[in-house]
């Protein structure tokens, strides 16, 4: 009887326990559960910094404005005067209204169409320019 199978002495060695496998989930989630909120606090810190860096850009023409154009601290800029010292156009001569489709708005506008004019207040000379959409958002 050498062809008799002998199911009690001897086991195949294939796969994972059950033990290993629930031990490898729960390092996964462990490891999630502390990565996820970080990624998050950095999305979040990205779309911060972009905002500020969109600020000091509109910072800068509107100061260049008031240079060139010998203006004093209370003169307000419109759109249509820092256009040309941004990289990006904000301001549509034509139209007479703000362009659509450009980067110079805060990451955080959930308007369905942001502009700039959505995203940021200008302010006179002397005064910075804020993000309307979160107040933390500043220079």
């Amino acid at each position: 009887m050498s062809n008799r199978l002998n199911f009690g002495k001897t086991r195949l060695l294939t796969g994972f326990t059950i033990a290993e496998i629930v031990t490898v989930v729960a390092i996964i989630a462990l490891v999630t559960l502390v990565a996820v909120p970080n990624f998050m606090k950095l999305y979040s810190d990205n779309q911060k910094s972009t905002c500020v860096n969109n600020l000091r850009a509109i910072q800068l023409a509107k100061e260049q404005w008031g240079l060139e154009n010998n203006k004093v601290v209370g003169d307000v800029p419109t759109a249509a005067d820092i256009d040309s010292y941004l990289k990006e156009n904000i301001w549509d001569e034509t139209a007479s209204s703000y362009t659509i489709g450009h980067n110079l708005v805060c990451p955080c506008d959930t308007n369905a169409n942001p502009t700039f004019g959505t995203s940021y207040t200008i302010n006179p000379l002397g005064t910075d320019s804020i993000c309307n959409i979160y107040a933390n958002h500043r220079l």
